[in-house]
């Protein structure tokens, strides 16, 4: 006589549960930390994009009544802007409707946490004067 399917998926489902819980354990002892190292790493390292969101925070983009939002500044930038070139930066962020005087903080800023990275001078000439 068959068992009927109820059972069937029953035994089906213990197994797979015992089979996860014994995959833990081996883990557990063998110290394989593989999953969790590699979850860790990725979590620490910021990306280029990664420092605009503090940025933004400190200088209160996005807060004002009828201001374009940070998230969305942020995407813009993210998606059509070279993160390396400070001109294509300072461009997106105009393209935007970033007001000036956050723009010029926002690429001062940004260039601090580019290493090696300096203002270009006809980009230092648009923030001194304009």
């Amino acid at each position: 006589m068959k068992n009927p399917p109820e059972e069937i998926e029953g035994r089906e489902l213990e197994r797979s549960t015992e089979e996860k819980h014994r995959e833990e354990a081996r883990k557990r002892n063998t110290g394989d930390m593989t999953e969790d190292i590699t979850e860790e790493t990725t979590e620490n390292i910021p990306s280029q994009a990664d420092l605009f969101r503090p940025i933004g925070e400190k200088l209160g983009v996005g807060r004002g009544k009828g201001e374009v939002r940070l998230d969305a500044i942020i995407y813009y930038v993210q998606r059509t802007a070279n993160l390396d070139n400070l001109n294509s930066v300072w461009n997106a962020l105009t393209e935007m409707g970033v007001a000036n005087d956050v723009k010029k903080r926002s690429i001062k800023l940004y260039a601090l946490n580019l290493p090696g990275k300096e203002i270009p001078e006809d980009l230092k000439e648009k923030i001194e004067t304009g």
